[in-house]
């Protein structure tokens, strides 16, 4: 099942953008009378048909309409940026698709790269938000130095590390209480005076196995333990 994007779903009619409507009509190669599925990303999904096609846009006509109440298991990732920004694009998208419900990009110590393309993550979470039929689409905020982000993020808070001088618990033991923020740094791990402050915070330091991890793979590895 193909699942298209629409900001407004709460009229008889719905319509289209103009890059939603390109896909619709030459990706997909969807024509009048066809059924089409529709989501708003807040949680309402809709099925109707191709009514009209216009220039710039594609008019649906509803028939259907649900409503989905957002899951109780809210994780927010939140993760330095990385300097590849292939891997970190591959983190949105794969996290995406396993659930994370809003990203917080952290600036620490050691984080290499400061570039943050909001339009183009938008695209990346958009794209994966359709491909795994997910009913909510996750937020990117604006990057935040990490010893803001306990004043933003009032929710239980684990953070993974690997520092063999500082106690943590296996993160697949724990009983996770949700909402929670996941928060994994960036190469080269948090440094030490970041870890202390973060468990003088109330931050919980987790482990997530024997093996020495890229940042991206932790995220996607910590992000399965809490949600998969």
């Amino acid at each position: 099942m193909d699942r298209f994007y629409c900001n407004d779903l709460t009229s008889s009619i719905a319509i289209l953008d103009v890059e939603e409507s390109h896909h619709l009509l030459r990706v997909h190669r969807k024509r009048v009378g066809e059924v089409v599925h529709l989501f708003d990303g807040k949680g309402t999904l809709a099925q109707g048909w191709v009514h009209e096609v216009g220039k710039n846009e594609v008019l649906i006509k509803l028939e259907e309409i649900t409503n989905i109440h957002p899951t109780s298991r809210n994780v927010t990732l939140a993760v330095s940026p990385l300097k590849s920004e292939d891997r970190f694009e591959w983190l949105l998208e794969k996290a995406t698709e396993i659930g994370i419900t809003q990203f917080l990009p952290i600036l620490c110590e050691r984080t290499e790269s400061k570039r943050f393309r909001k339009e183009r993550y938008d695209k990346i979470i958009m794209g994966a938000s359709k491909q795994s039929l997910k009913a909510f689409i996750p937020q990117i905020l604006s990057p935040i130095l990490l010893k803001q982000t306990f004043q933003s993020q009032r929710s239980p808070w684990y953070f993974g590390h690997c520092l063999d001088t500082y106690p943590t618990s296996e993160l697949k033991s724990l009983t996770i209480q949700f909402p929670c923020t996941l928060a994994i740094g960036p190469e080269g791990d948090f440094s030490e005076s970041e870890i202390a402050w973060m468990m003088e915070q109330g931050g919980v330091p987790v482990s997530l196995g024997t093996e020495r991890l890229r940042t991206e793979t932790a995220a996607i590895v910590a992000s399965t333990l809490c949600l998969v």
